[in-house]
């Protein structure tokens, strides 16, 4: 709903919102991710609640859409990629400064309280915390770029069950379609298209984890680009035929939208892609887990790529989770302590990415043994363990 409420406010078009809908309820990331206990879902919520609350009515809520995009942020950090596209919505819609204080208005107070809470508590900084979960941020090294490119590929393919080169096309399509044209409506679609291509750049070059649910931002824009190039090529038939009556096929053309996502969606019902809740989606941790769960007080085990997974499985064992930042980080620790009791441990997913990880302790003469392989449920392996013999 209130995705519909948002389209129909930006465009007043019934053949924008109705299609928009559909590609995000039919979406399989939509689907698979619906059934989680991330915040990621509620910080979406919040945010496109935001957008809608800002083009309201034509004039916009502030003090709504800044208490809702306030909300969001204290959710997850996060929150803060949509901070352009809130911004640039409402200096098209013609915010005046007056407009912007009421909007701080709204976002201050859910700030001050978050402020006043943590002061209250002594706890560590809610938003540090979360950036810890995997190791902070930093952009990718050399030997990153291919095998992201191509981990990022599998998971976009997911937003419209379509393999991702299919989006890759059809924004470039639009873009140039949008330059073509000045009007109020296609600067709404310049800045919404625009976010994408740039959305994808941060994921792949900033060395956060792959993570499907980041792609939940992305699920409204995408549903508003396909949205609007089909109107916008949907209004161009009556120049073609002008003789059929456009009008009274648009049924005929949401019914066939359906019918195309459908088979993407029964897979997505089935947990068939490789996004949120599907069998595979630790990667094989929980067999990890187990297989440490004895491991005696003072056994390490060294990670980079699966950071926050570990509390789950070890707050209560005998299991210390040392987080590397790059294989140089991981042969000092190593010099220091790598003949102190105890064993030490270096898990790697089965992947190309992982290895320079292996090459620099080779080279420097620890002996990498395979404690423990994981297989995923469709039978390809999954995360590997490896036991570290000191020189």
């Amino acid at each position: 709903p209130l995705l519909a409420q948002w389209l129909w406010h930006l465009y007043r078009a019934e053949m924008v919102v109705i299609v928009g809908v559909i590609v995000f309820t039919f979406s399989p990331l939509a689907i698979q991710s619906s059934a989680t206990a991330f915040l990621d879902p509620l910080m979406l919520a919040l945010l496109v609640g935001s957008l809608w609350a800002g083009a309201a009515g034509g004039r916009g809520r502030p003090v709504a859409a800044g208490m809702l995009f306030g909300l969001a942020l204290l959710t997850k950090y996060q929150a803060l990629l949509y901070a352009p596209l809130i911004v640039g919505q409402g200096r098209l819609f013609g915010w005046a400064w007056r407009k912007w204080r009421r909007w701080l208005v709204g976002l201050l107070p859910p700030l001050a309280l978050f402020l006043l809470w943590q002061w209250a508590h002594g706890a560590p900084f809610v938003w540090q915390a979360q950036a810890a979960n995997y190791g902070g941020l930093r952009l990718i090294w050399s030997w990153e770029l291919w095998p992201r490119l191509n981990e990022w590929g599998r998971v976009w393919s997911a937003v419209l069950g379509t393999p991702p080169f299919f989006l890759a096309l059809l924004l470039p399509v639009f873009i140039a379609w949008l330059v073509q044209q000045e009007d109020w409506e296609t600067a709404l679609d310049q800045l919404f298209t625009a976010a994408l291509p740039a959305y994808f750049l941060l994921l792949w070059f900033v060395a956060g984890p792959v993570e499907d649910r980041y792609l939940l931002l992305a699920l409204p824009l995408v549903a508003l680009v396909v949205a609007r190039l089909t109107a916008r090529a949907w209004s161009l038939l009556p120049l073609l035929f002008p003789r059929i009556g456009v009008g009274r096929w648009m049924p005929a053309l949401w019914i066939g939208l359906c019918v195309a996502q459908m088979p993407a969606s029964v897979r997505a019902y089935h947990s068939q892609f490789p996004v949120g809740s599907w069998p595979d989606a630790d990667d094989g941790a929980a067999q990890v887990g187990a297989f440490l769960a004895d491991a005696p007080y003072g056994t390490v085990l060294y990670d980079h790529w699966y950071n926050w997974q570990w509390r789950y499985y070890f707050f209560d064992t005998g299991v210390y989770v040392n987080w590397f930042p790059h294989p140089a980080a991981l042969l000092d620790d190593l010099r220091v302590f790598a003949h102190t009791p105890g064993s030490r441990y270096l898990v790697l997913p089965a992947a190309d990415a992982a290895a320079p990880v292996r090459r620099a302790l080779r080279d420097a003469g620890y002996r990498l043994e395979t404690a423990f392989a994981a297989t995923r449920a469709d039978g390809q392996p999954g995360m590997i363990l490896y036991r570290i013999d000191p020189p």
